[in-house]
C-alpha cells in the first residue's frame, strides 16, 4: 500500500520547468538566510569579543609600561596614558 503522507513524486514532475526552478529557488534561497542568521551574528560576537581582549591586552601594557612605585609606596603613572578616556574624572 502507497504511503498516502508524502507528496508523489509525480506531482513534482507534473509542474512545469520555471515553477520546479522557482521552488528550488525558494528552498535554497530559505536555507541560506537561515544559514546566515546563524553564523553572522556569531561570527560578529567572536570578532567583537577578539577586539576588546585585544584593546584590554594593549591598555594593560601601556598602564604596566608607566606605572612607578615613589619613595611612599604608592604607584603612580609617569605619564598620561595615550588614550583620551583615561584622562576623565
Amino acid at each position: 500500500m502507497p504511503n498516502k503522507n508524502k507528496l508523489p513524486l509525480h506531482a513534482l514532475k507534473r509542474l512545469s520547468i520555471k515553477s520546479r526552478l522557482v521552488l528550488a529557488a525558494v528552498v535554497w534561497l530559505t536555507a541560506m538566510i537561515l544559514a546566515a542568521g546563524v553564523t553572522i551574528p556569531t561570527q560578529v560576537y567572536n570578532y567583537m569579543v577578539d577586539d576588546t581582549r585585544s584593546q584590554l591586552s594593549i591598555f594593560m601594557d601601556e598602564i604596566a609600561a608607566q606605572l612607578e612605585v615613589d619613595h611612599t609606596g604608592h604607584l603612580s603613572l609617569a605619564a598620561q596614558l595615550s588614550d583620551p578616556r583615561f584622562s576623565r574624572p
